[in-house]
């Protein structure tokens, strides 16, 4: 027989603690994540990998996942290896998301429901969004922003959402449960009619604080909703004919904002509008780039642009953000430099320093993949070869920065190196994580999904 798995004995007396008045959502969560857990310890599901066997990425990557995962919530902090004490017990909502949706992809979909339940219970409470924040050890709400040079109440901004309801639909393509689909409908018309809309796009947020982030349109925010909504629609059949109709003129309207986002004089879309300010957005932003072509695919950007007055194809904006983004930097316990991305402009760093954003590097090397699989369906073998090149060139510095443990844990870092921002218009500083005891740079959820 096995040994006993000391970690699932916890979960079953955490699950018990919380067994009294649950909904009939938790009620069912109980008796599944139960049946789950006694299995577990009774050998009834597929052995733990042998420690002697080396792990895949994939496998690596879920162990480091479980390993920052609290017992009693189940929410993961979003950094580790850091000193930075701001940070501990800390999950950004929009990292929960990217957990669950590996979880899928490491066929551990019982895992990726324990972190949905979390949420779906959240919403039952309290139907108005949830927080950038939460606390893994009590499932409160945690800071604003836990990289803030001052703490405050965490808020409640669009994106993190809405990729909520996107791991949602992840969960539901596995599972065929309707509670998860239909949990993503409801955040979608929560952004309907609970978020200011705009000429089609979509605020940063439901309510203002010391920001006014209501009248913020961020392009990233507009590119996440876009994609939620594509998702969505293709369950046509499982929609109710109103909420087809809604949906679809709430993708079209989207789609013309984040078009009439592009700025010829950058060769990219702009970072944001704002209508409490003038003029336009002057800080650029590679996930506008990034989260574009992936949403939407190279030939929707080339029909888009390139075959009208613009003249921005996919090849011409990667071109643009390679031109501004790509930067070549130390990063702590790596021997020689490591070429990346910066998701920002250099500028807005103390002494002009450029920084490498590894959640932006693994974006790059994901469009470059689409890329150079789009032209080879166009024939055009030259252009398939050098994205090919860029991809296995990028994949190789990705697997130099990353952090392997004693017990197989990969895990990649946030940022490096240690540094502050100061965006224009807003009065807040932005530090990186701090590095580790051991002088490396921080683990990160989002870059390590």
């Amino acid at each position: 027989s096995s040994p006993v798995d000391v970690r699932a004995i916890g979960r079953i007396a955490v699950v018990f603690e919380k067994a009294d008045g649950l909904s009939a959502f938790g009620r069912r969560t109980f008796l599944k994540g139960m049946t789950i857990i006694l299995a577990e310890l009774i050998g009834c599901v597929k052995p733990r990998e042998n420690k002697t066997t080396p792990l895949t990425p994939v496998q690596a990557m879920v162990r480091w996942l479980v390993a920052q995962q609290n017992p009693a919530t189940f929410l993961g902090e979003s950094f580790g290896n850091t000193l930075d004490a701001a940070l501990k017990d800390q999950g950004a909502t929009y990292d929960q998301a990217l957990m669950i949706i590996s979880f899928i992809l490491g066929q551990e979909t019982p895992r990726a429901e324990e972190v949905k339940a979390f949420f779906m219970d959240k919403w039952q409470q309290d139907p108005r969004g949830f927080a950038n924040f939460y606390k893994t050890d009590t499932g409160t709400p945690g800071l604003a922003k836990v990289l803030f040079s001052h703490v405050a109440p965490s808020r409640v901004h669009t994106g993190p959402n809405i990729w909520i309801a996107v791991a949602a639909l992840a969960l539901y393509e596995v599972t065929r449960e309707s509670e998860y689909f239909d949990f993503a409908v409801e955040i979608a018309r929560w952004v309907v009619y609970d978020i200011r809309h705009i000429d089609g796009g979509i605020a940063m947020g439901p309510e203002d604080d010391q920001f006014p982030w209501t009248q913020v349109y961020a392009t990233e925010h507009n590119i996440d909703y876009a994609a939620l909504l594509q998702m969505l629609l293709l369950w046509q059949n499982r929609l109710t004919p109103q909420n087809v109709l809604l949906l679809k003129t709430e993708l079209v309207n989207v789609i013309k904002w984040i078009q009439a986002r592009f700025d010829p004089a950058t060769g990219l879309l702009e970072r944001s509008t704002r209508t409490d300010l003038p003029g336009k957005d002057i800080t650029l932003a590679l996930d506008t780039t990034t989260f574009l072509i992936l949403t939407f695919g190279p030939q929707m950007i080339q029909d888009w642009f390139d075959q009208g007055k613009l003249g921005a194809g996919p090849d011409a904006l990667i071109r643009a953000a390679e031109e501004h983004f790509s930067v070549n930097v130390v990063v702590p316990g790596v021997e020689g430099m490591v070429e990346a991305f910066d998701f920002t402009d250099p500028v807005l760093r103390q002494n002009n320093v450029a920084v490498a954003w590894f959640e932006w590097l693994n974006q790059m090397i994901a469009v470059y993949n689409l890329m150079a699989a789009w032209h080879k369906g166009r024939q055009n073998a030259t252009m398939r070869a050098e994205y090919e090149a860029k991809r296995k060139f990028y994949r190789a510095e990705n697997l130099k920065a990353q952090r392997r443990y004693a017990d197989g844990r990969i895990a990649v870092p946030y940022a490096a190196p240690e540094n502050v921002l100061k965006f224009p218009f807003d009065e807040e500083r932005i530090r990186t994580p701090a590095n580790g005891a051991d002088g490396r740079a921080a683990d990160s959820m989002a870059s390590t999904t």
